[in-house]
C-alpha cells in the first residue's frame, strides 16, 4: 500500500511529483511463480475520497466476510502515530507530566501496544517499531540519510487461522484495533493525536471440490487483555531532574483444531514480548535522554510445523537538548543507538519460503546541532552513520555501510549477491570510484 498525503494551505503550497514503477518478470523453472493467497481482503477505511487509514482513538474496525472454505488466514498490520503520538517513546507518565512547573510534557507514558480483536476477542498484539520521522529530534540528523523505516513502516503479521471456525459461518464479522497506552484505563494521547492503522487479510482456501465449510473448536486460549506493566518515577531531591522507568512483558498462547475439506489440523499461535524504557529529564524537561528496547518472539505452527516466526529486537538510545532553543534557537540531538533487527519466516501466502527465514539488521548512530538562525534559515551541523545487512530466504545477501556529514555522503560501501558492481566513495576526493575486476 502506498499513501502519500499532502498539506496545501497558505503556508505550504508545494505539490508532490511522484512516479511509481512496477517491474514484472516471467516465471521460469529456476524462478517459478511464488505461492500466494487466494483472497486478500483490505483492512482499510474503504473511503472513496479520503485516507484509507483507520484512526484510533475512534472506530478502528472493519466488517469482513470470509469464504466458508478458508483454510489459513494471515493478518498484516501497519500502525503509526501523529502529533503527541508521533514520538510516543518520549512521552512521560501522567503522574509526572507536570513535574516541571510551567513546562507540561506529552503524557500517557512511553508504552504502546497495538491490539487486534476478532469479534471482540483478543487475537494478537504487538509493540510498534519506534519510527523517527525525517524531522525528528533534530532535522540535520537526517540529511541526506533518512531514519530507519521512515519511508517503509514495517508490517506486523498475525495468524488468525484459529478463529476460522467462527469466521467461516457465512456471516459478517468484525476485526477491530485498539492501542493500549498508560493513561487512565490504558488511554493514549487524544488532543490532536491519532494512531493510523491499516492492513490486509491474506486468505488461503481449501481446494476440496465441492467446497467444504471449515469448522473446528478452540482447545486453549490464554491471552490477557493487558501486558504486565511496572512503572516508577524517581525525582531528584532538589526537584530539578526526574528519572522514569517502564517495563512490560506479555505472553499469549492459542491452540485450535480445524476441520477442513483436507482433514483435521491443529494450529498453535504463541507470543512473547518485552518492553523497557528509561527516561532522564532535567532543565525543566528541555533535556531528555531516552533508552528503550523492544523485543518479541511470535510463532505459528500448523500441525506442529512452524509456518510463521517473527523474532525482533528494536533498540533506541537518543538524547535531545532544547535548553537554549527559546533564547538562541539552538538545539541538539545525539543518537547513540537505533536499530531494527528482525528475522522473519513467512508462509508462502505472505511471499515467504516455508522453513526459511529472511533477516534484516540495520543500525544508525549520529549527532546534530542547530546553532542558530539567520532570518528564516537555520544553520548547524550533522553527521550520521548507518549499517545495513540483509539475508534473504533464498540465500541472497546485501550489505551496506554509509556515512554522511553535513548533508553529504562521505563514505559508502556495498557488497553481497544483490549489490551492484562494487562502488566505494572516495573519502578524500568526494568522487565515486568504480572497483573493476582484474
Amino acid at each position: 500500500m502506498l499513501e502519500l498525503n499532502n498539506i496545501v494551505d497558505d503556508a505550504y503550497t508545494g505539490i508532490f511529483s511522484t512516479v511509481l514503477t512496477a517491474t514484472f518478470y516471467r516465471s521460469t523453472l529456476d524462478f517459478p511463480a511464488p505461492a500466494r493467497a487466494n483472497v486478500i481482503l483490505p483492512i482499510t477505511a474503504r473511503s472513496k475520497n479520503s485516507s484509507q487509514m483507520l484512526v484510533y482513538p475512534g472506530d478502528a474496525s472493519v466488517e469482513i466476510n470470509v469464504p466458508q472454505n478458508s483454510a489459513e488466514a494471515w493478518l498484516e498490520v501497519v500502525a503509526t502515530g501523529a502529533a503527541e503520538e508521533e514520538f510516543w517513546y518520549t512521552n512521560i507518565l501522567d503522574r509526572w507530566r507536570d513535574y516541571f512547573p510551567g513546562s507540561p510534557m506529552p503524557g500517557k507514558g512511553p508504552l504502546r501496544e497495538v491490539q487486534v480483536r476478532v469479534d471482540g476477542q483478543l487475537a494478537g498484539a504487538f509493540n510498534p517499531f519506534p519510527v523517527i520521522y525525517t524531522g525528528g529530534a533534530n532535522p540535520l540528523l537526517w540529511r541526506p540519510l533518512a531514519s530507519l523505516r521512515a519511508f517503509d513502516i514495517p508490517s506486523f503479521f498475525l495468524d488468525i487461522t484459529p478463529f476460522l471456525p467462527i469466521l467461516c459461518d457465512g456471516r459478517s464479522h468484525s476485526i477491530s484495533f485498539s492501542v493500549l497506552g498508560q493513561g487512565e484505563n490504558g488511554s493514549i494521547c487524544q488532543h490532536w493525536a491519532q494512531r493510523f492503522i491499516t492492513g490486509a487479510l491474506h486468505i488461503v482456501l481449501d481446494t476440496t471440490d465441492p467446497p467444504v465449510r471449515t469448522t473446528g473448536r478452540m482447545l486453549r486460549y490464554t491471552a490477557p487483555s493487558s501486558p504486565l506493566i511496572l512503572s516508577l518515577g524517581l525525582p531528584s531531591p532538589d526537584g530539578k531532574s526526574l528519572k522514569t522507568v517502564v517495563n512490560a512483558s506479555r505472553r499469549f498462547d492459542i491452540l485450535a483444531e480445524l476441520d477442513t475439506g483436507a482433514g483435521k489440523k491443529e494450529v498453535e499461535v504463541s507470543g512473547l514480548g518485552g518492553f523497557e524504557n528509561t527516561q532522564y529529564l532535567t532543565d525543566r524537561g528541555d533535556y531528555e535522554a531516552v533508552s528503550q528496547h523492544t523485543y518479541s518472539r511470535y510463532t505459528s505452527k500448523h500441525n506442529n510445523r512452524t509456518v510463521l516466526r517473527d523474532l525482533s529486537s528494536f533498540p533506541l538510545s537518543i538524547t535531545t537538548n532544547y535548553t537554549l532553543f527559546s533564547t538562541q534557537h539552538r538545539f541538539s540531538a545525539v543518537l547513540d543507538a537505533y536499530g531494527y533487527d528482525r528475522s522473519l519466516t513467512l508462509p508462502p501466502a505472505l511471499g515467504g519460503v516455508e522453513g526459511r527465514a529472511r533477516r534484516t539488521k540495520s543500525s544508525q548512530r549520529g549527532a546534530a546541532e542547530i546553532l542558530g538562525r539567520n532570518g528564516r534559515a537555520s544553520y548547524g551541523w550533522g553527521r550520521m552513520e548507518e549499517e545495513y545487512a540483509y539475508h534473504g530466504d533464498g540465500g541472497e545477501t546485501y550489505h551496506e555501510e554509509v556515512k554522511a556529514e553535513n548533508a553529504t555522503v562521505v563514505r559508502r560501501k556495498r557488497w553481497g549477491s544483490l549489490a551492484p558492481a562494487d562502488r566505494d566513495l572516495d573519502r578524500t576526493s568526494g568522487r565515486e570510484r568504480v572497483a573493476l575486476p582484474l
